[in-house]
């Protein structure tokens, strides 16, 4: 049989004029179906985001206050590395870093002992105050070089605290030295009472601990970083506390939880952009002193090609159009390290004075009350918007 050909005619200038007015609807079409995919319908998941979500769900790990001090009955051994099953641990010792607890009296000569005769991997100390969220981790060979690793991310069986998630407890450990703050004195001419007090920090923790929960790792960013490093405290003047996570591991499925959740402490306040372009997430803490405050969750961006990482900021320039900003730092990877906040482990860059310098400059160690502080000293536009684009701005 032969095959029949039918041969279109050649198209007119009509039908070119047609032909690029389909094209520019489907170039449109083929946008607005990404910029659905990247933020408006972000519960869809996409490889680039972070949207795991925990089993448990999210309202039943917001505690209801502050709990009380941990039981003094407390496991001696701490599991640091190697893929835990009760009965692999029990068989093969040598698979495992691990520490045991310090006990009263012990001296460096008694941990060298302790160690040598150890069937693990390696065997390292572990000092587990109750006053503090975190274990204080440490080799004898050099007891000043402290990792700090968090509670919430064990959980324990028979004599032993166990990682809840081996896969990012490992993360978590990777990243546990311990950095120390400057302790600065800190002369300030006011008598206004405090925005924020150290017990408020308990709160940033909480939503430290969602972050885990969802597997994302955050670390303190702008006041919040610049308070602990300057001065090992929360600055009193400031009206809000700042973390930031690296854009492929923000929990976007966090603040999906989050939106209709009502009668906690925590609460979604607002969020701003799509997952790739501006986005950040605000929740609002009540303290139960008669005060709340605003916990911002920025998105940390990479830039390959100036070799920066941003994140953002918006600025009003009338009631109808608003200004898209990045704060712009140094690159920097996310190997972190951990810092202690009130007796609360956070991470923190390893190199915090860089980051500090990029956002206050070089006088960072100057305070500047938050009323008359203006941005610039890392702040470059990156586009504008109408307040009714793509409802950007929600809640």
């Amino acid at each position: 049989m032969r095959a029949t050909f039918l041969t279109m005619p050649r198209p007119g200038p009509k039908r070119h004029a047609l032909y690029a007015i389909l094209l520019l609807v489907a170039v449109a079409g083929i946008w607005y179906l990404r910029g659905v995919e990247e933020g408006q319908n972000h519960g869809q998941k996409d490889g680039r985001w972070n949207y795991y979500r925990p089993s448990v769900p999210l309202r039943d790990l917001i505690p209801a206050t502050k709990p009380n001090s941990t039981s003094s009955r407390q496991p001696k051994m701490l599991i640091l590395d190697g893929p835990y099953t009760p009965k692999l641990f029990a068989a093969q010792p040598e698979l495992y870093t691990v520490a045991v607890q310090v006990e009263q009296g012990q001296t460096t000569d008694d941990f060298k002992k302790i160690k040598k005769s150890s069937p693990y991997a390696e065997l390292l100390f572990f000092i587990n105050s109750p006053s503090n969220d975190f274990f204080e981790i440490f080799r004898p060979e050099n007891i000043s070089d402290l990792r700090l690793m968090p509670k919430s991310a064990y959980t324990k069986e028979w004599n032993t605290f166990v990682p809840r998630d081996d896969a990012f407890h490992a993360r978590l450990w990777a990243g546990s030295r311990m950095i120390g703050c400057l302790n600065l004195t800190i002369i300030r001419n006011t008598t206004e009472p405090p925005n924020i007090i150290p017990e408020d920090v308990y709160w940033l923790s909480v939503v430290r601990d969602l972050h885990f929960e969802y597997r994302a790792l955050p670390f303190l960013n702008g006041g919040t970083l610049l308070g602990w490093r300057r001065e090992c405290t929360v600055i009193p003047h400031t009206r809000d506390m700042d973390l930031a996570t690296f854009e492929d591991e923000f929990p976007m499925a966090l603040v999906d939880d989050s939106i209709n959740m009502t009668g906690k402490p925590l609460q979604l306040a607002r969020i701003i952009g799509w997952p790739g372009d501006s986005y950040e997430a605000t929740f609002w803490a009540k303290t139960g002193r008669g005060k709340s405050f605003a916990i911002d969750m920025f998105t940390m961006y990479r830039d390959p090609k100036q070799r920066k990482c941003y994140t953002t900021l918006i600025i009003s320039q009338s009631k109808s159009v608003h200004a898209k900003y990045r704060e712009e730092y140094p690159w920097f990877e996310a190997d972190f390290c951990t810092a202690n906040l009130h007796g609360y482990v956070f991470h923190v860059p390893c190199d915090p004075d860089a980051l500090l310098e990029a956002d206050y400059g070089k006088d960072w160690t100057v305070d500047r009350p938050t009323k008359v502080y203006s941005y610039g000293h890392n702040v470059v536009p990156n586009d504008n918007f109408r307040i009714n684009d793509s409802t950007f701005i929600r809640f």
